[in-house]
């Protein structure tokens, strides 16, 4: 299933559209749904949008399971980095 983010949320860099973004990645980990998320067209990636979508997934699910539903798509140098050290950070949960 490929799902557009800026079909999801307005922006992506509140906490608030990161949860939003939540909600409706979970209707799709709850039934093992693999997952193509694309950031066409989306605004720059905080890591409060990330700390409140992929690692409340990370934190519910693990990093397995996430890495088998999930692969990201259409993304900047900008948004690829961000989510390069987000996932290199020492602030996820295995």
């Amino acid at each position: 299933m490929k799902l557009f983010i800026k079909d999801i949320v307005k922006d992506t860099y509140t906490n608030a559209s990161g949860y939003a973004l939540l909600i409706a990645l979970q209707y799709y980990f709850r039934d093992g749904q693999q997952i193509t998320l694309s950031f066409k067209d989306t605004t720059p990636t905080s890591t409060s949008f990330l700390n409140s979508s992929v690692g409340e997934l990370l934190d519910q699910y693990g990093f397995s399971k996430f890495k088998s539903l999930v692969k990201f798509v259409d993304m900047t140098v900008t948004q690829s980095q961000v989510l390069k050290n987000y996932f290199h950070s020492g602030d996820l949960k295995s």
